[in-house]
């Protein structure tokens, strides 16, 4: 009998020397996946608006790969089409993409107490006292905003890369925070559209939970919060925030040959918050 020729060592299957991954930056906080990306051996382009944050991480990072800094308006199509002609003309003309983290987003208006107090009485509201209260802090003009960033920037981002994409074989995408169904969906359109037309590029979303970023808190802030109830909500059932390896892991395992039979999904990634939450 013959053996397979199969290596199943993690560090053969989670091996990204030689790719090239495309991680959109959300905030000065949000290198874990780059930095996991390119700790297995990618060389990583990070993009955002604050260039001089993604030059400081870049210069900072000591893995195996490396992280290149790219400023990046994803709700600006000539600064997108502009990323692309650089990456496309890198490496000698030789320019590809295995692996795009679409994962701009913004918070957009919120009172964040205000909207986790669910019970509006411990407040000493009414209904319609909190209602108005929820109304009169937001705008149509805030909500166009966060649609334009967290979902439209999606598919802008997404539809300019496919051409780099299709000469590889691997596509992430990282789908978060406000309008997550939309964005879910999203994925899941891509997905079906890019299988009918036999495109061997595999579309995948991380769902995380609570994680230290701008949008929530640090770490150590976290570590208190995390045990508590927000109103009618239940706490994390692992009694503690995500940590930064848990999502670079997810996002290494989406971008490496491990996951190649992967395709359409959605992975949440939040400690169990979602199970006790329905």
């Amino acid at each position: 009998m013959q053996s397979s020729s199969i290596n199943l060592k993690m560090s053969a299957l989670t091996d990204l020397t030689g790719k090239v991954a495309l991680r959109i930056q959300r905030a000065h906080r949000g290198l874990m996946i780059a930095g996991g990306l390119a700790s297995s051996g990618a060389k990583v382009y990070i993009t955002g608006r604050r260039f001089e944050i993604l030059q400081e991480a870049a210069d900072k990072f000591n893995g195996d790969g490396m992280l290149v800094p790219l400023r990046m308006d994803v709700t600006d199509k000539s600064s997108i089409l502009a990323v692309v002609e650089t990456i496309q003309n890198a490496d000698g003309k030789l320019g590809k993409l295995d692996v795009l983290v679409n994962n701009a987003a913004v918070a957009g208006p919120r009172n964040w107490t205000s909207i986790l107090a669910v019970d509006v009485s411990a407040k000493g509201q009414t209904l319609a006292e909190h209602g108005r209260e929820l109304f009169d802090i937001q705008s149509f003009e805030e909500w166009d905003a966060v649609a334009r960033a967290n979902v439209a920037s999606i598919f802008f981002v997404t539809t300019a890369f496919l051409g780099l994409l299709d000469a590889t074989s691997s596509w992430a995408q990282y789908a978060y925070i406000s309008l997550k169904a939309a964005t879910k969906h999203l994925t899941h359109v891509f997905a079906t559209e890019l299988s009918l037309k036999r495109a061997p590029i595999c579309v995948n979303a991380i769902s995380p939970g609570l994680f230290p970023s701008e949008m929530t808190a640090t770490a150590e802030e976290l570590k208190e919060a995390v045990k508590t109830s927000f109103g009618n909500l239940r706490p994390i059932p692992v009694m503690r925030a995500g940590r930064e390896d848990e999502i670079a892991a997810l996002a290494v395992f989406l971008a490496s040959p491990a996951s190649a039979y992967m395709h359409g999904q959605d992975i949440v990634l939040d400690g169990g918050l979602s199970g006790v939450n329905p």
